[in-house]
């Protein structure tokens, strides 16, 4: 994070800050697009929706999450070029838990006052921050950082059992055709067998494919092939991969719309977040300029807090002040307005305290394996 009044490091990407907020804010608008209007629920019946205009124009913002795990490959795959599996999972810890833990503890106070249970919500508070593969967990958002910290130990995995490949690029490239390749067919596979109407489609659903990165594999290789777009010209086979991996993509996110219109929006909506990625990458000089006049790196740092701080949040309070303020577009802006500020007094105030502390506690213990290593 750069303190206050400091330029941006020169090889900081400053377009991908905005992406990030915006994506995020997809996922936001989705949601509130579903959320109830008399008791905090998802997916309410549409009269009984707190904000029926957003139907039709929100129900596609759950792409942001696809777009997230694109843009995890990318940042990923700049990130681990050292090959230091001990600073690179130092490294993540410090980026996603200090939010989980104070997003997921209001989360957990705030369904604890809705519903008056205790016990099953310290259950699926614990599950959360420590981030099992089995929900339910305290957040509906939380299961994307489940699959993100497997992709993480699969990076960090690799990083430490091929610890004496000088080339980290490579390993990288070939980690990601390995995973972009299984996930592909694995995606392909079920779209085929929806397609011929196949029983079998039934198999190859449900979370635990999405937990091993078969669902969503081909996003992250996506991303990670993508790493040295603007500084190298691409070979042949890793054009292709790109190509193959963005079709596969496509079909991912077709299997989730489940109707043709709904996929050409959603498809859309993906390639031209994944044509912001290349734009912010090629023009970066020129959005760098900016960063003085446009606040890039606050939007950015709210992202993270913003995606996983608005769902539970914002499901309950909808219900408590519909009766208050029963004009939809006022309670809506109220609502963005506090969900926002929410986001930004985590990312500016209390994430950062307690990364601070995280960090002197991870820190000598990644320096004590790495002098315990032979």
């Amino acid at each position: 994070m750069n303190i206050p009044g400091q330029s941006l490091r020169s090889d900081h990407i400053v377009g991908i800050d905005l992406l990030r907020f915006v994506a995020a804010f997809m996922v936001v608008l989705f949601h509130y697009g579903s959320f109830g209007r008399l008791q905090p629920e998802q997916y309410a019946a549409l009269p009984d929706r707190a904000f029926p205009m957003l139907d039709g124009w929100t129900q596609y913002g759950w792409v942001g999450v696809q777009f997230f795990f694109v843009l995890s490959g990318y940042v990923i795959a700049l990130s681990a070029r050292g090959g230091d599996w001990k600073a690179f999972l130092t490294k993540r810890a410090l980026r996603i838990l200090p939010a989980l833990w104070i997003c997921a503890s209001v989360a957990l106070l705030v369904r604890v006052a809705v519903s008056g249970q205790i016990w099953d919500r310290l259950a699926d508070w614990a599950r959360s921050v420590v981030l099992l593969p089995k929900g339910p967990y305290i957040d509906g958002v939380i299961w994307t950082l489940v699959v993100e910290v497997v992709f993480y130990a699969t990076v960090a995995t690799v990083l430490f059992a091929f610890k004496s490949q000088k080339d980290t690029n490579r390993l990288l490239d070939r980690l990601a055709l390995c995973l972009g390749t299984l996930s592909a067919a694995f995606v392909l596979t079920r779209l085929a067998l929806q397609i011929a109407g196949a029983p079998q489609a039934q198999i190859l659903t449900g979370f635990k494919w999405t937990v091993v990165l078969l669902n969503h594999g081909m996003l992250f290789a996506l991303g990670m092939l993508l790493r040295p777009f603007g500084t190298e010209s691409f070979a042949a086979p890793r054009t292709l991969a790109i190509a193959g991996f963005g079709l596969a993509g496509m079909a991912q996110i077709t299997l989730e719309t489940q109707n043709a219109t709904g996929s050409i929006i959603a498809n859309t909506l993906f390639i031209l977040s994944v044509l912001g990625l290349l734009g912010s990458i090629t023009y970066n000089a020129h959005l760098a300029r900016l960063s003085g006049l446009l606040p890039f790196r606050t939007l950015g740092n709210m992202s993270y807090p913003l995606y996983l701080g608005h769902f539970a949040v914002s499901m309950a309070l909808i219900p408590a002040l519909f009766t208050a303020v029963p004009h939809q577009t006022t309670l809506l802006c109220l609502c963005l307005a506090l969900v926002l500020g929410y986001a930004w007094a985590v990312s500016a105030l209390a994430e950062p305290a307690l990364r601070g502390t995280l960090r002197q506690i991870l820190r000598p213990a990644a320096k004590t394996v790495a002098n315990r290593a032979p």
